[in-house]
């Protein structure tokens, strides 16, 4: 596929993708790799990400604006999710509040799930969402979110957890694992 395909779920997940890449800075090479395997550079993805950034519009809209941008028509339910391109193991969910506004957007770890790694450390980015996480390692207490459309870190999450007598952060963008680290005294 190339990047002048006009799949919308792949568009919005090279959007979604973008958001990510201020978490990213030591993983640019990742980003870059995953751009490349669907056809996009990273000149063509900056392009799909601000051309999605103004067609999702102000808060007020931007339910309605995500699911036309999808290919779903606007206010035809209150939720709608599409199976993941990018991350191919996972869904992406959409739900709207009662007043038609986007409440949550975030990917789900529904396919092909692994053991995982001893340590939360050695995790790969992208490689669970926060419930598996969670299951895994045991409960986590929120910390700092984001807004789901913010200028710096739209939709991510940290958390602080207990990790073998350590205490320990991770975050998600999106639902999507990207770090885990012990905190330094």
């Amino acid at each position: 596929m190339n990047a002048v395909s006009a799949d919308p779920v792949l568009h919005f997940e090279v959007y979604v993708l973008m958001t990510m890449r201020n978490r990213m800075a030591n993983k640019m090479d990742q980003l870059r790799a995953t751009l490349s395997r669907h056809g996009f550079t990273f000149e063509n993805a900056e392009r799909v990400h601000q051309q999605l950034s103004e067609a999702l519009g102000g808060e007020a809209t931007r339910y309605g604006a995500l699911t036309e941008a999808l290919g779903s028509p606007a206010g035809a339910t209150s939720s709608f999710g599409f199976s993941s391109v990018l991350w191919p193991n996972f869904d992406f969910e959409a739900k709207a509040d009662d007043a038609g506004l986007l409440e949550s957007a975030r990917y789900r770890h529904v396919r092909n799930r692994s053991d995982l790694p001893h340590s939360p450390r050695e995790l790969a980015l992208w490689a669970v969402d926060v419930a598996e996480f969670t299951s895994h390692f045991g409960p986590m207490t929120a910390g700092q979110q984001w807004p789901l459309f913010d200028a710096l870190l739209p939709a991510y999450e940290e958390y602080e957890f207990e990790w073998e007598g350590g205490r320990y952060g991770a975050g998600f963008s999106w639902g999507l694992f990207m770090h885990a680290a012990e905190y330094w005294d």
